[in-house]
C-alpha cells in the first residue's frame, strides 16, 4: 500500500506502539475524566 503524498507509511512495531498508546489513552479518559488524564498516567499505562 502507498502512504498518501506528505505522509510516513509506519513500520509494523510503529503502528503496533501507536494502537497501545491510543488505547492507554482512551481507557485513561474512560476511567479519570479527560481533565485528570494527563500524558505521565496515559504512558505509565501503555508501558
Amino acid at each position: 500500500m502507498q502512504a498518501a503524498q506528505g505522509s510516513v507509511e509506519l513500520t509494523v512495531a510503529e503502528a503496533a506502539r501507536r494502537t497501545q498508546i491510543v488505547a492507554a489513552a482512551i481507557e485513561s479518559v474512560a476511567e479519570l475524566g479527560y481533565a485528570r488524564a494527563s500524558f505521565t498516567k496515559i504512558a505509565d499505562r501503555a508501558a
